[in-house]
């Protein structure tokens, strides 16, 4: 005999998830720029470098990793 089954609920969406969705998002959408960040810093350690030019990429690299922060927590872009 047929029986019935609920396969889904629609409409009803627990609160605290959807909160988090868009900030799962954005942490999804920025993995390839994470990803591409790591990388430099791992080629970056790796190579020997004089002091002032190690600076100068430490600096800009911590811009490029703050303003995507940003973007993660949704705070710019």
């Amino acid at each position: 005999s047929p029986q019935n089954v609920c396969l889904a609920v629609v409409g009803d969406i627990d609160r605290f998830e959807s909160e988090r969705i868009p900030a799962n998002a954005r942490l999804i959408a920025a993995a390839p720029e994470m990803l591409a960040l790591l990388d430099r810093i791992d080629v970056h350690a790796q190579t020997p470098q004089r002091e002032s030019v190690h600076w100068t990429w430490m600096a800009e690299l911590t811009r490029h990793a703050r303003a995507l922060l940003a973007r993660i927590d949704g705070k710019e872009g």
